[in-house]
């Protein structure tokens, strides 16, 4: 009988009760909170994703609207030799210098990479590898 009476009075029991009701609170405001957020989240994610592979979609070669000059652009706006090479020269891409040869297919320069980090050429503002472009069947001319 002692053993009940003990049993009844101790209050030990009433911590891990209450510990548990406490958790139980934190657990569910962390739901209700994550209920309220993860829709917006989703949409900053999507909306992160559709940005990245907006800047990720790498296009090569130019539209109608941004070609490249042409080799008869450069002789009509430039009286001479000297300001034709010029005027090439000063479009070359960064890293990349004029190589005294017109594509014969796109009737624009050929300008080869400098830097030596890659074995480029770029014709018509598209990169390909130099290999590639001299065994694809492309002519060219000297200028």
């Amino acid at each position: 009988m002692n053993y009940l009476t003990e049993f009844k009075k101790n209050e030990s029991g009433a911590v891990t009760v209450d510990w548990v009701v406490l958790t139980a609170a934190i657990v569910g405001i962390a739901l209700a909170v994550i209920a309220l957020i993860s829709g917006g989240v989703q949409d900053a994610s999507t909306g992160v994703n559709d940005e990245l592979q907006t800047a990720s979609a790498v296009t090569f070669g130019a539209s109608a609207a941004t070609a490249a000059p042409t080799l008869a652009d450069y002789t009509a706006n430039n009286p001479d030799y000297g300001s034709i090479i010029t005027a090439i020269n000063n479009d070359a891409p960064t890293g990349y210098t004029y190589v005294g040869a017109i594509d014969d297919a796109t009737d624009t320069p050929i300008y080869q990479d400098t830097t030596g980090a890659t074995n480029n050429v770029s014709v018509n503002g598209e990169i390909i590898d130099t290999i590639v472009y001299q065994t694809s069947g492309a002519t060219w001319s000297g200028y």
